[in-house]
């Protein structure tokens, strides 16, 4: 999504050319997060969890930008299926912006974080789940 808004601003506004745009595809980390990075915990092995998160800022009601309603609907999937996963989102989300009472506080909110905390945090992380699609909004 971002990249699509990124693009046609760039080529409107005369910046470049549609030659010379490329898309990489995946998320935006500050090479900072991978630096003295604590050792990576495995699921079975380090922890009885499988934990699943997601993050991103949020600038629109309900996260639509950041398909942040896609990510909870997968949560509640996932839940309803087995009871050793756990879903972690850090950012501006709260339990409020979509209801995940029925996941049994199985999901933690971090809120919006400093860098220093992701070293630490995406160590004890199985998958980051950042779903997109297609959306005219």
């Amino acid at each position: 999504m971002t990249q699509q808004f990124t693009y046609d601003y760039i080529i409107n506004k005369g910046f470049t050319t549609p030659s010379r745009v490329e898309y990489i595809y995946g998320i935006v980390t500050h090479p900072e997060y991978f630096r003295n990075t604590p050792r990576k915990k495995y699921f079975k092995k380090d922890k009885n969890t499988f934990d699943i998160c997601f993050v991103a800022h949020k600038y629109m009601l309900l996260g639509l930008d950041k398909e942040y309603d896609m990510f909870i609907a997968v949560c509640k999937k996932l839940a309803a299926c087995t009871s050793n996963i756990l879903f972690h989102v850090a950012g501006n989300f709260d339990r409020n912006e979509i209801n995940v009472d029925d996941m049994n506080g199985r999901i933690i909110f971090y809120g919006l974080r400093d860098p220093d905390f992701f070293p630490g945090f995406y160590s004890g992380m199985d998958i980051i789940l950042f779903p997109s699609k297609a959306r005219h909004l």
